[in-house]
C-alpha cells in the first residue's frame, strides 16, 4: 500500500492507498490541481506495515491536513482470511492515528455496492466493519464516501 502526500499553500492532503485503482486516479487529479492551486511538494512511501504508515502520517500530519483512506485489496473477491486481516489492519490504523479529529478532515472511500448488496460476502462485512470502526473512532470531521463498485462480484 502506498501513501502519498500532496502539499500546497493551503495545507497537506494524504492519500492512503494511492497505488490502487481509486487512489491512483485521485492522486493524479489532485496533483493536477488542488483547489485551483498547483501542488508545491509531493512525496510517497510504500509499506504494508500499518504501524509504519501511522508513524509516518503522525510525523507529517498537522491540523491543516486532510487524510483520504482508500486502501484495501480484493473487492468482492476477497477471502474470509483477507477480510479478517484487512479489518484488523484498519482497526489498528484508526487506533494508531488516535484522535482523527486532529486532522482537518478524514475521508474513507467505501463501496456503495457492498452496502446495498443483498449477497452476504466477506467484502460486504469488511466495508460494514470499516464504517463502524470509523464511526466509533472519530467523533467528528470525517466522511464516508460510498462509490459504486467498478467490477462487481468475481469468481
Amino acid at each position: 500500500m502506498r501513501t502519498s502526500c500532496i502539499e500546497t499553500h493551503q495545507g497537506k492532503l494524504f492519500v492512503i492507498g494511492s497505488n490502487g485503482l481509486i487512489g491512483s486516479w485521485l492522486e493524479k487529479e489532485l496533483l493536477r490541481e488542488f483547489n485551483g492551486e498547483t501542488a508545491i511538494q509531493q512525496w510517497q512511501y510504500a509499506s504494508r506495515d500499518y504501524a509504519e504508515v501511522n508513524t509516518r502520517l503522525m510525523e507529517k500530519c498537522k491540523c491543516d491536513s486532510e487524510v483520504v483512506f482508500c486502501g484495501g485489496a480484493g473487492g468482492f473477491s476477497i477471502t474470509l482470511e483477507s477480510y479478517k486481516q484487512q479489518k484488523e489492519d484498519f482497526e489498528y490504523f484508526c487506533r494508531g492515528i488516535g484522535d482523527i479529529d486532529k486532522t482537518e478532515h478524514f475521508t474513507c472511500i467505501s463501496s456503495l455496492g457492498a452496502i446495498v448488496s443483498s449477497q452476504e460476502s466477506p467484502y460486504k462485512s469488511l466495508i460494514q466493519s470499516r464504517e463502524r470502526i470509523l464511526r466509533n473512532t472519530a467523533k467528528s470531521g470525517y466522511t464516508v464516501a460510498r462509490i459504486p463498485s467498478l467490477y462487481g462480484y468475481n469468481r
